[in-house]
């Protein structure tokens, strides 16, 4: 192969891959608004009914839980049927806020989730974690995950779930 050939092909790559590269970059800042806007709803009573999910670390599985089969296949479901004005909210929204996350190509077992609805009942956010509370999903999307709301999670509810 000539010289100015690889040069070409390689400026073909690099132009290809940019556009993947910047998505994967800004994606990462939509995973952020995402949560930011998570907080926000909650702190404006925007959001009604929360659940949360738990299959219990020492459960053992033939295979990886994913956050669909956490949600049809938990061992402990807890539901707050109107989060507007309780105290939790406050709490919950400080928690949610405090999450930094990064995407990651490593699809992690969950075993917690919370699942967030509007006051009509519509979904409209999901944070799923491992047995640490440092990997997980928001949405659909993997990512590793920094801030206070395992710890809330493990706080407000590990002794009763």
């Amino acid at each position: 192969m000539t010289m100015p050939r690889v040069l070409r092909l390689a400026s073909i790559s690099f132009v290809l891959a940019a556009p993947w590269s910047a998505a994967w970059t800004s994606g990462g800042q939509e995973l952020q608004t995402e949560i930011r806007l998570l907080g926000s709803k909650i702190d404006k009573n925007e959001i009604g009914r929360v659940e949360l999910y738990k299959i219990p670390g020492r459960i053992l599985t033939r295979t990886r839980i994913t956050p669909g089969m956490l949600e049809e296949q938990y061992r402990y479901k807890l539901t707050i049927r109107d989060l507007r004005g309780d105290a939790l909210a406050e709490t919950l929204g400080r928690a949610v806020r405090s999450l930094s996350v990064e995407r990651t190509s490593t699809d992690p077992e969950v075993r917690w989730g919370a699942v967030f609805y509007t006051p009509g009942g519509d979904r409209t956010a999901a944070i799923f974690l491992d047995v640490t509370g440092t990997r997980g999903f928001i949405g659909s999307t993997a990512v590793t995950i920094r801030g206070d709301f395992f710890k809330w999670l493990k706080d407000s509810f590990a002794p009763q779930l």
